[in-house]
């Protein structure tokens, strides 16, 4: 019988967004958000939450969250999984990346079907095709090549293809699912990082540079990745609004507590104001360091919400 594992990582030195498993929404941290979206996926054995810092750790064991402290020296998600996986044995480890709040129940299981029904895949990952073109152009997105088999080909932050001769065709763009089987995740551990990788920095092209097969599977979706805390003020909205239009499961409603109108100018920036930052437990070295990052990012949300 196959073991599936269900892994998120939530790092806590996020270099753009530090703290941000922990950013409020509606009144639950990020990070439970998508617990119980991946607790929902009854395929799952298990799912944990692999994390880096005390204070997330602390919150998840508060709100009955299954978590494992992992170590602070992890370049990436993929390399914390690895650390998960020889914690936890299991054939297969789905990745749900911590910074997708919204990612559906469906999309994780697209991505685990996918790979329990043809297992010549090392990994896999899903996609969505762009719908702005503004985050075409954005570096901070990863653009996917697919061939016509649903392999991945190669992946970049610049657009790729680029239309030299065609118009017709879109552009992908990778979410935050993904898969890698326990055998893969051995040789992730055992390679060093390829000169793709470094260029690109990207983990994924460490398995394209050494000939591994990366299952796409695209799906339809919302989901978003929270990067910044302009990124967070849209989830937030967009959250309430499923909360006041009843479309999350009953799980969910029943422990959220907090008001569900879309917040806008003020009380946009008072939900803001709970960090965790000022949770209990923290450094005093480690609480300034976060408070600094925090005000700075605060007084950019100002600047960014005041022409809503």
């Amino acid at each position: 019988m196959m073991k599936i594992i269900g892994v998120i990582p939530a790092r806590q030195e996020s270099s753009r967004f530090p703290g941000k498993p922990l950013a409020d929404i509606c009144g639950k941290p990020m990070v439970w958000w998508v617990y119980m979206q991946a607790a929902q996926v009854e395929e799952f054995d298990e799912v944990i939450v692999a994390t880096d810092d005390e204070n997330i750790f602390n919150v998840c064991k508060s709100l009955g969250i299954n978590v494992l402290m992992t170590s602070k020296h992890h370049p990436t998600g993929t390399d914390r999984t690895v650390e998960v996986s020889e914690k936890i044995k299991g054939d297969l480890y789905i990745v749900v990346m911590g910074d997708e709040p919204l990612i559906s129940p469906d999309n994780i299981r697209a991505m685990l079907y996918a790979m329990l029904s043809d297992k010549k895949y090392d990994a896999g990952m899903l996609c969505t095709k762009f719908k702005n073109g503004v985050d075409v152009i954005n570096t901070s997105t990863i653009k996917l090549a697919v061939n016509n088999q649903s392999e991945l080909i190669y992946m970049s932050r610049l657009p790729i293809p680029f239309p030299k001769s065609s118009l017709n065709y879109n552009h992908y763009k990778n979410v935050g699912v993904y898969a890698y089987t326990k055998n893969t995740l051995n040789f992730f551990r055992n390679t060093a990082r390829g000169k793709l990788e470094e260029i690109e920095d990207m983990e994924m092209l460490r398995m394209l540079e050494h000939h591994k097969l990366v299952k796409v599977v695209e799906v339809t979706t919302e989901s978003m990745s929270i990067d910044t805390p302009k990124d967070l003020a849209r989830i937030r909205v967009i959250a309430a609004d499923k909360i006041k239009r009843r479309e999350l499961p009953p799980a969910f409603i029943s422990k959220i507590s907090a008001v569900t109108t879309p917040p806008r100018r003020n009380n946009l920036i008072a939900a803001y104001c709970i960090h965790p930052c000022f949770y209990k437990n923290r450094s005093t070295k480690m609480m300034a360091l976060s408070a600094a990052v925090y005000f700075k990012n605060l007084m950019m949300l100002i600047s960014v919400h005041c022409l809503i």
